[in-house]
Order: structure tokens, then C-alpha cells, then sequence
């Protein structure tokens, strides 16, 4: 719990010095979308003093081949509470087929969304009390921030969208905005740029599209988001996470068929630093 809030509060007195900074998301690669994975989020609720989080992690990966991705998150005030993060091909199926194996256990799943918001003040004990009390609310299980990133990751069930996280961030003395990022994909097989930036400002959730250096530069909000895709380098030494344009994007065009990469930055993500 402390370490938590010591992350909330960093992220907040770093955030102007961030801000002056245009260079301090360091953590920058690029990556084949084609080998790409899916994360999930998953919600579990427990008595962690009878099981630890290791132990749970280490019987769900050999008793149910559960691949987690990192370490689990807890929530600040409820240390029954922790959320983690899941590899799978099959996003949708992963909660059920956890519900008998972690019932023997005496815990309970629930698939989660995610929702990225920034401070707009550098008031640490401002965010620090606002966190606490977005985690009051039942349907949010954790807030997370790291001090090199500008982003407080909120995760949260789907009842409780992100428009109505902003709106209880509002009636507290903290001010924030919703986090968005650039993301830029390429490709050496050509692609129709100009219809692709057409149906990205259709069907993604973006602040902008635009087109630079032939590359499709996507600057996009991170709320609401069921799954994030997990890419790795060519070592297979780092992971980065990366919102799920394949899916709803790129799977629905012509453009799918195309060898894409995307370049991103990621730190002050959690589960992959």
C-alpha cells in the first residue's frame, strides 16, 4: 500500500518536470505487430494471507497454464483485492475458465477494464486523496501510477466507464484529463494511408490521426480498454503493451493482410517494466 502511493505521489510532483521534458518516455521500440499476443486484466479477490499472490501465481501457471504477464497490483485499501495481467489468445474465455480453480482456492475473478488519466497540477496530496477515493468505489479494484510515466492507470469493471471515473475525479480536489499517446505503424508493403486515417478517426478512440513520414501516426486516448496487445523484441528481453488496433482496425480493412510494426514508448506502463 505504501509503495503504491509513494508511485501515485511521484508521478504527480514529476508530472511538470515531465511535461517540460519532451524526451522522457525513454523506453521506445519497434515492433512486428504480426506475432502480437493479448493481455487482459483480471480482477481477483481473495484472502491473500491464507494464499500468497506468488503461490496463487505459481498454481494457476502449472495446474491451469495461466501465463501472467509481470507482477500483480493491489489495491491501496482493500488487501483482498489485487489485479493481473494475463496472456491469452482467447480474451474473453480466460475469467470463466479460472472460476472453478480459483473457487477450490476460496477466490473469485472479474474481467476489468482500463482507464489512464494524468494530473494536471502538481499537487501530490491532491491525487494521493483522490486515488483513495476512486478505489472507494467497489467497481474500481485498483489505482497504479509509476513515476516515469505521466499516466494513473485506473482499472475498473465495464459498469463503471471511464467518462464516469472523470466525472468522480471531478468532485474531488484533484485535476486531471484523460491520458492519450502516440502510436505510429508502418509498413513496407504500402498501404492506402489516406482511407486507413479516414477510418481511424471513424472507428478508434483518438485524440488525432494524422500521417508522418509515412507512417500512420494514431494519438490515442487509453480508456475503457478491455485488452491491450503484448509485444516483445527480438530477444524476447522487453515487453511493451500497445492498445488493440488489429481487432476493431486493421482486421476490418484490407490493410490486414500487410506486415505492420508499430513504434511505441513504455514506460511508467505497469506489469511489463
Amino acid at each position: 500500500m505504501i509503495r503504491t502511493l509513494l508511485l501515485v505521489c511521484g508521478t504527480v510532483l514529476l508530472f511538470g518536470a515531465l511535461q517540460a521534458s519532451p524526451d522522457f518516455l525513454r523506453d521506445r521500440g519497434t515492433l512486428s505487430l504480426s506475432a502480437a499476443e493479448s493481455v487482459v486484466f483480471l480482477g481477483i479477490t481473495g484472502d491473500y494471507r491464507e494464499v500468497s499472490a506468488e503461490d496463487l501465481a505459481i498454481r494457476l501457471a502449472g495446474e491451469e497454464d495461466i501465463a501472467f504477464v509481470g507482477e500483480s497490483i493491489g489495491a491501496m485499501g482493500d488487501r483482498s483485492r489485487r489485479v493481473w495481467a494475463i496472456r491469452t489468445d482467447e480474451p474473453k474465455k480466460v475469467s470463466k475458465k479460472l472460476d472453478k480453480p480459483l473457487n477450490k482456492l476460496g477466490f473469485k475473478a472479474t474481467q476489468l477494464q482500463l482507464s489512464v488519466v494524468q494530473p494536471l497540477q502538481n499537487d501530490a496530496k491532491a491525487m494521493r486523496t483522490a486515488s483513495r477515493t476512486i478505489e472507494d468505489d467497489t467497481q474500481v479494484w485498483a489505482v497504479w501510477a509509476d513515476r516515469r510515466g505521466p499516466g494513473v492507470w485506473i482499472f475498473h469493471e465495464s459498469k463503471l466507464s471511464g467518462k464516469k471515473i472523470e466525472g468522480m475525479f471531478r468532485k474531488t480536489e484533484a485535476k486531471v484529463a484523460f491520458y492519450h499517446q502516440e502510436f505510429e505503424f508502418s509498413t513496407n508493403d504500402g498501404a492506402d494511408l489516406p482511407t486507413l486515417t479516414t477510418a481511424a478517426k471513424e472507428k478508434l478512440d483518438s485524440l488525432k490521426v494524422s500521417v508522418r513520414e509515412e507512417r500512420l501516426v494514431l494519438d490515442l486516448f487509453l480508456r475503457d480498454i478491455d485488452s491491450m496487445l503484448l509485444l516483445e523484441n527480438e530477444k524476447g528481453t522487453k515487453q511493451f503493451l500497445c492498445p488493440d488496433i488489429v481487432h476493431p482496425f486493421l482486421g476490418t480493412s484490407a490493410a490486414a493482410s500487410l506486415d505492420w510494426a508499430v513504434t511505441l514508448e513504455n514506460d511508467g506502463f505497469p506489469f511489463v517494466n
